[in-house]
């Protein structure tokens, strides 16, 4: 009964999300679940890491923006307009506000399984699959997050919810 009301859509959004959720459970498909999610990160890493210098560069500049809301404005700007991105969070540890996200309520996911990526342009770049819930539908939209963190500076870690097309 429950298939016959799924779009093809969804069906392939659930198929696709169960064998995420299978790679993760099984520690015998840690290869297979790092190629897939390395793979799935292909699409956005350029996107991702010009954003990401776009942060560490803006944060140095940061007191010249006066207040939080100012500087929240200008350093999720080069994401806003971008249809691939569901979400974005910026962590400053040392801040007065730890967490700026975009969009501005959106809170940033409690419970996350990190796979730790190698990549030459990246200290430390952590991707996870993820589902952005939305009220108006019972089905999440299916995302892959992208996390850096740079060695020498772990006071700010950047972090981008890209959107999954599974078509």
């Amino acid at each position: 009964m429950l298939l016959e009301t799924m779009s093809l859509r969804q069906m392939i959004q659930a198929v696709f999300l169960a064998a995420l959720v299978l790679a993760i459970a099984c520690p015998s498909c840690q290869r297979s679940k790092t190629k897939a999610l390395d793979e799935a990160s292909v699409p956005f890493l350029d996107r991702f890491s010009e954003f990401d210098r776009w942060v560490r560069h803006a944060a140095e500049g940061e007191g010249g923006f006066g207040d939080d809301g100012a500087f929240s404005e200008a350093l999720f700007s080069k994401l806003r307009g971008d249809s691939q991105v569901l979400a974005a969070w910026v962590l400053r540890p040392d801040a007065d506000r730890s967490v700026l996200a975009f969009p501005k309520a959106q809170e940033l996911p409690k419970t996350l399984r990190w796979t730790r990526l190698r990549k030459q342009s990246f200290d430390e770049l952590l991707v996870s699959p993820w589902q952005l819930r939305t009220a108006s539908s019972n089905q999440g939209i299916p995302g892959l997050l992208i996390s850096h963190r740079r060695k020498e500076s772990h006071q700010t870690t950047v972090i981008v919810a890209y959107r999954l097309d599974l078509e």
